[in-house]
């Protein structure tokens, strides 16, 4: 009788925007939800250079001081393909619905392209863990 097969599944990427207000308010929450989504199989690396998703800025009417803030954490974001989680829905809606709009008018046509394909791999917290790896 031969041995049963072990198959070997590679751990998803993650890269876990902490938001402004965990980083500086509740940061027991980031660290909860990563130790969720790595128990879940995913491979988290935390966005260390991500600060704010501009969301204070914006919605006080501050396009281009938003887009500012929001510059770093987008660079930040960039690169590798796997999807980015976020454990605050309000930062999710901004990455992904109201960045490019932000960017174009701060007049920054680049950024907003770019947002547009960085949004399609930005996930909320709960959405991720509720769907698993």
């Amino acid at each position: 009788m031969r041995p049963p097969s072990i198959v070997v599944v590679a751990a998803r990427p993650v890269t876990f925007f902490r938001t402004c207000l965990v980083d500086a308010v509740a940061g027991a929450v980031g660290r909860a939800a990563v130790r969720v989504l790595r128990r879940q199989g995913y491979r988290v690396e935390v966005a260390k250079r991500a600060t704010c998703c501009g969301q204070p800025a914006w919605n006080s009417g501050f396009a281009a001081e938003a887009a500012r803030v929001a510059q770093a954490t987008l660079d930040a974001l960039e690169g590798g393909d796997g999807l980015i989680c976020t454990p605050s829905g309000s930062c999710a809606t901004m990455i992904r619905l109201y960045w490019p709009q932000m960017f174009r008018l701060a007049g920054n046509e680049a950024a907003a392209a770019r947002a547009e394909r960085l949004a399609t791999r930005v996930v909320e917290f709960s959405e991720l863990a509720a769907r698993g790896p």
